[in-house]
């Protein structure tokens, strides 16, 4: 059996749709999404509708998502404006859709056995563990969850590791690149009897249109967000 696992998606549609199609050219038969469909990117309602539509496709919720749900509070004047923007280019079913993902999603497949969430526990202290996967902090996060295979976001950069026969994976964000490029990042978990491997599997998209919309649009905190997650120097 092969499973589609791609995450941290940000509203990037042309990274989505790629990887998608990327992911099913390699004889996907599920798909696995670690959230955060929303937020960073200029099509939050494409991509939600996009994973609305999607067969087979499973996701989790992530901190982007969720927030939409939880209220204001906490959130400094750049985020504010930014949770707003979201919100009003969201529609109804979009948002009731997004509402209602969980926020971890348990199964056994071929005789193993899946967990996929967005991070555990901390998000921010998490975050910061992530980027050393080798390090004792990365795999402490994950104590009492279980499972013979974890698969997680948040951590927009490639991050696979094994500890106690346990592996975890993470193909990197499928639409923040980080750097001026336009690939979507996600990959293949295949499992036979019991038996688990995987392999990375990028696509590549235009990333010139989503920096025309981020432009066009100009909503809140743009200069920083073609700056931070786009590797666009000003």
């Amino acid at each position: 059996m092969k499973i589609g696992v791609l995450g941290d998606i940000h509203g990037s549609i042309q990274a989505f749709r790629a990887e998608m199609a990327a992911l099913s050219a390699e004889g996907a038969e599920l798909f696995i999404c670690t959230g955060d469909i929303v937020g960073i990117g200029p099509f939050p309602e494409e991509c939600t509708r996009f994973a609305m539509e999607q067969p087979g496709l499973l996701c989790v919720k992530g901190n982007h998502d969720a927030r939409l749900f939880q209220g204001t509070e906490g959130l400094s004047p750049p985020e504010l404006a930014h949770h707003k923007w979201k919100l009003s280019r969201l529609s109804a079913a979009s948002l009731e859709y997004l509402s209602k993902l969980p926020m971890e999603l348990r199964f056994t497949a071929e005789g193993v056995k899946l967990l996929a969430l967005h991070y555990p526990h901390d998000g921010e202290k998490f975050r910061k563990a992530v980027e050393d996967i080798e390090k004792p902090e990365f795999f402490s996060q994950f104590e009492g969850y279980g499972g013979d295979v974890v698969i997680f976001g948040h951590g927009h950069k490639r991050a696979i590791g094994e500890k106690g026969g346990v592996l975890y994976l993470n193909f990197g964000s499928c639409g923040c690149p980080h750097e001026n490029r336009g690939v979507a990042r996600g990959g293949i978990l295949q499992l036979e009897r019991g038996k688990v491997s995987y392999y990375d599997v990028e696509a590549q998209y235009d990333l010139k249109e989503v920096i025309d919309e981020i432009d066009r649009l100009k909503y809140a905190d743009f200069s920083y967000i073609k700056r931070v997650f786009y590797g666009q120097e000003q």
